[in-house]
């Protein structure tokens, strides 16, 4: 793949073999995760546990955290906070062990990306993450022209005849398969990264062909929501931020005017077993739960898929049990952590980076646009779909690589070391 050279030290490349292998086991997790596995046990694929757990070690061996253990300390406080909630609320989990497992998963790979981001900067970064979703999006289309039983969702494999015909490619479920999608066009569309343009339209082409034939609906609204707001930054100076305020006082005014006037209909929806795919029934069974455990929830990872002492098969039945999340972040997260859990995430993954984008001088606006883009993106994604600190759900890898960029996007570049000490590798 074409682009800028980038210039690397020795060590830098053992992180870029760790970010390369963790983005591919992270776009391959959905598949390893269904390989042999009872359905609703909490239990994980081994193959994929190791797998990070390889990774995670080979990126702290190449950060040589000995010589200088400050290098460990990557990780932002506000994420550090949410995630240490995280780890309290497995004393009153209910299913412990599962939980246990899930958050060790979930902290590696955040620590992982926070690693590799640190280390191998920006432009390398991104350049990584490109070269992953062009693979998958090469991989996507030759299986829909040569495995049509692997790349297209058929009745006799799903058994779910709304999915008939959408296309999903390599990944286990169109959803997937139309979130990479939609990455995809973000990351060649508001930042060049030194691609030709004819490659960058091509690659934009071909992901968005592929995303209005997955079917995916929620990829493809929030899609045009984030590239309207990566687009908008373009034109936001720092000195305008004294129209912020106003700004979103009157959108506020302007969203609460419009759910009040079409309240009833709203209501009417909800109502409607079969509204918004099913998830009608889904969301009723959380927050009554919710409603009796609001504080404190069931804690991390022990909501559903943990077997039979899921509060799904005290609050709901029938097929909602038998799921693995509620189809909405915001209230999966306040079923597992409560109101405190929920208020830290939502602090440290989404209000606080836009807020760093938004009042940082030293952002360009090509860098800043992009990481906007994949925030709003992510944010909205999770209204209709959970992946919120939600071990590697590829929706939630591509939020934290946009929160770990920003301080390299910030930071003024550094200036080279002296040959040869410098003993540089190209990439």
């Amino acid at each position: 793949m074409s682009g800028r050279p980038i210039a690397l030290r020795p060590r830098q490349g053992w992180l870029l073999l760790a970010a390369t292998a963790f983005l591919a086991l992270a776009l391959l997790g959905p598949a390893l995760s269904q390989m042999g596995l009872e359905r609703s046990t909490g239990e994980g694929s081994l193959t994929r546990q190791l797998g990070y757990v390889s990774i995670f070690a080979l990126a702290l061996i190449a950060v040589r955290p000995m010589r200088a253990p400050m290098r460990l300390l990557v990780m932002p406080t506000s994420l550090v906070l949410a995630l240490a909630w995280c780890w309290i609320s497995l004393a009153w989990a209910i299913a412990p062990g599962v939980a246990l497992r899930r958050l060790l998963l979930t902290t590696m790979v955040i620590w992982t990306i926070f690693l590799t981001v640190d280390h191998l900067g920006f432009d390398a970064t991104l350049k990584t993450i490109r070269a992953a979703l062009v693979g998958v999006l090469v991989a996507n289309f030759a299986a829909v022209a040569l495995w049509p039983s692997v790349g297209i969702h058929l009745t006799d494999v799903t058994g779910d005849p709304g999915l008939v015909g959408d296309w999903r490619g390599v990944t286990t479920h169109k959803n997937f398969a139309g979130a990479v999608s939609a990455f995809t066009v973000l990351l060649f569309t508001l930042e060049s990264g030194g691609i030709s343009r004819w490659l960058r339209l091509a690659t934009i082409a071909a992901s968005g062909f592929f995303l209005v034939m997955s079917g995916s609906k929620t990829s493809m609204g929030i899609l045009m929501v984030a590239m309207g707001c990566g687009l908008a930054y373009r034109f936001y100076r720092p000195h305008h931020r004294v129209w912020l305020a106003p700004a979103f006082t009157v959108a506020g005014v302007a969203a609460f005017v419009a759910i009040q006037s079409s309240w009833e209909r709203l209501q009417a929806a909800m109502d409607n077993p079969y509204a918004l795919t099913g998830r009608a029934q889904i969301w009723p069974v959380m927050t009554d739960f919710i409603s009796d455990h609001w504080l404190l929830g069931s804690g991390y990872g022990s909501f559903w898929n943990i077997g039979a002492a899921s509060p799904v098969y005290r609050y709901g039945s029938g097929w909602v049990s038998e799921l693995a999340s509620g189809h909405n972040g915001y209230l999966d997260a306040l079923a597992q952590v409560g109101v405190p859990g929920l208020t830290l995430i939502v602090w440290a993954m989404l209000l606080l980076p836009t807020a760093r984008l938004i009042f940082t001088r030293r952002i360009s606006s090509a860098h800043g646009s992009l990481l906007l883009a994949l925030i709003v993106f992510c944010a909205g994604h999770n209204l209709t779909e959970s992946s919120l600190l939600d071990r590697d759900s590829f929706v939630q890898v591509m939020l934290l690589y946009a929160i770990a960029l920003i301080a390299p996007a910030a930071a003024p570049p550094a200036p080279p070391l002296p040959f040869p000490e410098d003993r540089r590798v190209v990439a």
